[in-house]
């Protein structure tokens, strides 16, 4: 982390290295912070700090993690939720929203290569739809849309206002069902 280009990729190393979302965690933010704070005088350090205040043990990918900074720096949204599931009122899973900005129910969500994978897609789109029908507003982001830095910020500033201004009923809520908390494939979404 002490070696990286920039904050961004800091975060997206500790938020890789603590993610319990991806199975993968080495450790936590509590242990990262630790050595942190036994470097007082090393290069980068400042950065390193920076970057743990803002990382998260709920990310799923670096590209997850990349849109949201993105998102933050670049198009002025914050109060992400991440990997966070999100029901109907009649309790069904609606799904997991990569990025959600609660207030105003706008849903982001990171494709990296495998989402344009026939069954990946499929599920993706089934997904969005749950979403929209719901009344969130959902935009897609994919590495490539980073490469286009301006165009994204664009895209992703009007989906937050049409997100803002969006007439619907909200049909959808993050209110836990009882069955979520034994239900065994959310086990690594759930709130920890």
């Amino acid at each position: 982390m002490l070696d990286t280009f920039n904050i961004a990729d800091a975060i997206v190393i500790a938020e890789m290295t603590v993610s319990r979302v991806t199975g993968g965690a080495c450790t936590t933010l509590a242990n990262l912070r630790k050595v942190v704070d036994a470097h007082k005088k090393t290069r980068g350090i400042v950065k390193v700090r920076r970057a743990l205040e803002r990382a998260s043990k709920r990310s799923g990918s670096p590209w997850e993690t990349r849109l949201r900074i993105f998102a933050e720096d670049e198009a002025g949204i914050d109060g992400w939720l991440i990997n966070i599931p999100v029901f109907d009122p009649f309790e069904h899973l609606l799904g997991i929203a990569d990025l959600l900005e609660p207030q105003t129910g706008l849903v982001l969500e990171s494709d990296g290569a495998g989402h344009r994978e026939e069954a990946q897609h499929s599920d993706d789109n089934e997904r969005e739809e749950k979403f929209e029908n719901s009344g969130l507003v959902v935009s897609r982001a994919s590495a490539v849309d980073h490469r286009h830095p301006r165009r994204l910020t664009q895209r992703l500033r009007a989906a937050h206002t049409t997100a803002k201004v969006n007439e619907r009923k909200r049909l959808w809520t993050l209110d836990q069902p009882d069955w979520w908390h034994t239900w065994e494939p959310g086990r690594r979404y759930r709130t920890q």
